[in-house]
């Protein structure tokens, strides 16, 4: 198995709780982010075997997930920051 896929069979849980928290705090949106994914489905069934095995470890009706992690770089705050105003 791919990297790709431990990596989205591990974060299996909290996926499927932020997509029932989703679900709950701003229905219309969860129910957007089903309808694309159950189009993404059906489109990938027909055209791309390797979308299809992608989707069947994805748990969230999100479509993407953004990460950043910069352990080099000391934590800041811009001037213009709320908790710099006085």
């Amino acid at each position: 198995m791919s990297k790709g896929k431990d990596w989205a069979k591990n974060i299996c849980l909290p996926s499927a709780l932020l997509s029932g928290a989703l679900s709950i705090m701003h229905p219309p949106l969860y129910a957007a982010g089903l309808q694309v994914r159950e189009k993404l489905d059906a489109w990938s069934r027909e055209n791309s075997p390797a979308m299809q095995d992608a989707l069947e470890h994805w748990s969230t009706v999100y479509t993407n997930l953004l990460m950043m992690s910069n352990p080099q770089t000391p934590l800041h705050h811009p001037r213009r920051c709320h908790i710099h105003q006085t």
